[in-house]
């Protein structure tokens, strides 16, 4: 008998080899689609903060700087929770978003499902000819910050900043992983 010195694959050799390589593939791809979901997320919830604030302005005549006066009477009645700096009093109608976990000491609400820690809040700025305002989004994990500047300017390439782009970011850098995201709700002139 002789034996043969080129011997090949065997069939069950390709399909475990292919097996394996699939489920290489499947995890690599759950990964990145994690992000991009959790920077749906993000992305969703900090539109629908910006448009409450816009809509409690157009009832108001004047933005919140804490995120639970959106939908907590006692905090939209407290005058320092505001940008004018007075008591809505009964022009604060109705809830502006659904009610939201949050942060009792800053206001911001928390976005566990983006990740852990991650607080969402409102703030403004100087920049151009008058005033930005934006919501911020602090300890975000690096790879759904990559992703929210991809779903929101295209790539996540440069150092984008306002007013010239609706968002920016900045990296965790060094031992942290995790940083900050803001979007553009209004800008005033």
């Amino acid at each position: 008998m002789k034996h043969q010195r080129n011997r090949g694959f065997t069939l069950i050799e390709l399909l475990v080899g292919l097996a394996i390589l699939s489920v290489l593939a499947l995890l690599a791809g759950n990964a990145f689609d994690g992000a991009r979901s959790k920077a749906q997320a993000m992305l969703g919830l900090m539109r629908q903060v910006g448009d409450a604030n816009i809509m409690l302005k157009n009832d108001t005549g004047c933005y919140v700087n804490r995120a639970d006066a959106l939908f907590n009477a006692e905090a939209a009645n407290t005058a320092s929770y505001n940008y004018c700096g007075r008591s809505f009093g009964k022009a604060w109608s109705r809830p502006y978003l659904g009610r939201q976990e949050f942060n009792s000491t800053t206001g911001a609400i928390r976005a566990e499902k983006v990740g852990s820690g991650v607080e969402v809040s409102l703030s403004r700025e100087n920049g151009g000819l008058g005033r930005i305002y934006f919501i911020r989004a602090e300890n975000v994990p690096n790879d759904v910050i990559r992703q929210a500047l991809i779903e929101c300017l295209g790539d996540d390439e440069g150092n984008p900043s306002f007013p010239a782009n609706k968002c920016r970011a900045q990296l965790g850098s060094g031992t942290s992983e995790v940083g900050t995201f803001d979007m553009i709700y209004d800008e005033t002139r």
